[in-house]
């Protein structure tokens, strides 16, 4: 095949860039994967050396800039250092410092010497699940660089005892996760805010199931649907709301801590739903006969999984 003209191909990538067409997911799916691996292939040594040694950095600056709700007010309109700085309470200094950052890594845009403005990156840092996302640096993050010491220590045997894990040794502690999160209420809550939003947009079972067909007649006392250590009912919702008018009951089950965090600050479109309390490795208190699993919950699973 011949070698496609660089200069023309450039120009071709700087058009989409600049337009960022609309297009099917298919269609920028694709494009997203073919412009990943093009990345990766032009990589030299140092280029693939640097990228790999400083990506934790990415992980911590972004939890930076959330914290301080940079990428909010950047998609809000404030554009300039000096504004950024005051707004945020931020040494002016240091706000120079993490706007080149950012806009290195392409979490923001520069258009010129103080001139910053929000892109998609942008966007996504500034919705609840780029906001709920401290677990990534504090829990995931101290657990994954403890990853490569844990392996050494287990001479390099597959993980499988579940008191024994990267996490245990990167958080310091001989609790599993969720023993964890009940004595550390603020990761709780961004825990469980992770898990309602971390999914927003992908497909779910009901994308290819009639469900009213599926569930048959039904009346007010009829469980149409049980999430099993179902968070804050996100995917209880998306039932629901499309079906308003299905009689029966929608029910979430969890453990106590969470039931509490729910009942006190539910998500939008929680009304007409129920939520019980249950410890998924006890017997199921709801006696029903199973019609159809729509997703086995991760930590459903035995406990050694």
């Amino acid at each position: 095949m011949a070698t496609p003209d660089i200069a023309t191909f450039l120009q071709q990538i700087d058009a989409v860039l600049q337009k960022q067409p609309k297009l099917p997911d298919e269609e920028r799916c694709r494009l997203r994967e073919a412009g990943r691996k093009l990345s990766l292939a032009m990589e030299i040594p140092v280029d693939s050396s640097h990228r790999i040694a400083y990506a934790p950095l990415q992980v911590g600056l972004a939890q930076v800039g959330v914290d301080l709700r940079l990428f909010e007010m950047i998609r809000d309109g404030l554009s300039s250092q000096a504004q950024l700085a005051t707004e945020a309470k931020v040494d002016p200094v240091l706000m120079r410092r993490l706007l080149r950052y950012y806009q290195s890594v392409g979490m923001i845009s520069q258009l010129d010497t103080d001139i910053f403005v929000a892109n998609n990156v942008t966007d996504a840092l500034a919705l609840e699940m780029g906001r709920y996302g401290e677990g990534r640096t504090d829990v995931l993050g101290r657990s994954m660089l403890a990853f490569p010491h844990f392996l050494r220590r287990t001479n390099y045997r597959n993980p499988s005892n579940p008191n024994e894990t990267a996490f245990h040794l990167g958080m310091q502690t001989d609790q599993d996760l969720l023993k964890w999160l009940e004595s550390h209420p603020d990761y709780s809550v961004n825990f469980n805010m992770w898990m309602s939003t971390q999914r927003e947009t992908k497909p779910i079972f009901l994308d290819v199931l009639d469900f009213p067909s599926k569930i048959g007649p039904s009346d007010e006392s009829t469980v149409l649907f049980v999430d099993i250590g179902g968070s804050r009912g996100h995917q209880s919702i998306a039932v629901r709301q499309p079906y308003p008018d299905l009689p029966g009951r929608i029910i979430v089950q969890d453990i106590p801590r969470v039931v509490a965090e729910v009942t006190a600050n539910p998500l939008p479109g929680f009304e007409n739903i129920e939520i019980i309390e249950h410890d998924r490795f006890t017997p199921q208190p709801l006696k029903l006969r199973p019609r159809m699993p729509a997703q086995v919950p991760p930590r459903a699973r035995q406990r050694s999984c």
